[in-house]
């Protein structure tokens, strides 16, 4: 965990504050970093620091880069056009084609409340396209290390330890 925060590898972050390690879907591996940062900190190793590294990251995803929320349907300016099949189609009764799925211009017909998009590029760029499978992408790995570091953040509030950096999350837990 150590070799991966800001001051012992600040090529490793984007200027908006990501931790960036890969193009494709680079919000799991901030959030898969968190997720083990608040383990570690769960049995005493550096909690504080690396409980603030889990706000900071999470800070992030949900909307505190200037820009937007990388959660459907949470915070400011969401996704709604998720790489999602299922909510990218119409009703069951009408049938499921390019043009009202993927290719539809609209927000996506269902929405996917609470699920991670992939996320930003190295310059904290990111275009709300369901195409764009790289970045919208809404994978299983993505949302189960995002939800599982919700869970260490609000047990750490539950504990009386989130730090004041989880001021995104402080209204919400």
């Amino acid at each position: 965990m150590d070799t991966l925060l800001p001051m012992n590898s600040p090529d490793m972050y984007t200027d908006g504050g990501l931790y960036f390690r890969n193009e494709w879907g680079s919000l799991r591996y901030a959030a898969g970093a968190s997720f083990v940062g608040l383990v570690a900190a769960k049995y005493g190793l550096r909690p504080n620091i690396y409980r603030e590294f889990a706000c900071n990251q999470t800070n992030y995803m949900l909307g505190d880069n200037t820009r937007r929320s990388y959660v459907v349907g949470y915070g400011v300016n969401p996704p709604c056009r998720p790489h999602h099949r299922a909510s990218s189609c119409p009703e069951l009764d009408i049938p499921c084609t390019n043009k009202n799925s993927w290719k539809n211009p609209d927000c996506n017909h269902h929405v996917l409340i609470g699920a991670l998009v992939g996320g930003p590029n190295k310059t904290d760029d990111w275009v709300d396209n369901r195409k764009d499978y790289i970045h919208n992408e809404v994978a299983c790995d993505y949302n189960a290390v995002f939800q599982g570091t919700i869970a260490g953040l609000a047990q750490a509030s539950i504990d009386g330890q989130l730090p004041p950096a989880c001021y995104v999350l402080s209204h919400e837990l």
